[in-house]
């Protein structure tokens, strides 16, 4: 499947804001975890809106309990047999409770 994000929770993370309405924002649920692809951590000079962190700390407010993955450019996940494993040879992030974990490269 091209996009796991679809496979995940409900979209609720500020940076999937779509370009055009879908009927709903309904993922499949089939991943307990809230995907957030394209992550990056870098902030350009001059640069003074949120960055992408700030977003996952104010969501992680009002949503705790909620593991987020995020993934950066030219990585990817797998699943299978019930393995979800960060592949492509960058490190990934795993936000809980106001806190970030890095996913070592290639780690499940």
């Amino acid at each position: 499947m091209r996009d796991l994000t679809l496979l995940a929770r409900p979209y609720e993370l500020p940076n999937d804001m779509p370009i055009v309405q879908p009927q709903s924002f309904n993922g499949l649920n089939l991943l307990p975890v809230q995907l957030n692809p394209h992550y990056t951590d870098y902030n350009p000079p001059g640069h003074n809106g949120e960055t992408r962190e700030q977003r996952l700390a104010e969501f992680m407010v009002l949503n705790p309990a909620t593991h987020i993955v995020a993934i950066v450019e030219a990585t990817a996940l797998q699943y299978c047999e019930n393995t979800l494993s960060l592949i492509g040879g960058e490190q990934g992030y795993l936000f809980l409770n106001g806190k970030k974990e890095i996913i070592a490269a290639n780690a499940d």
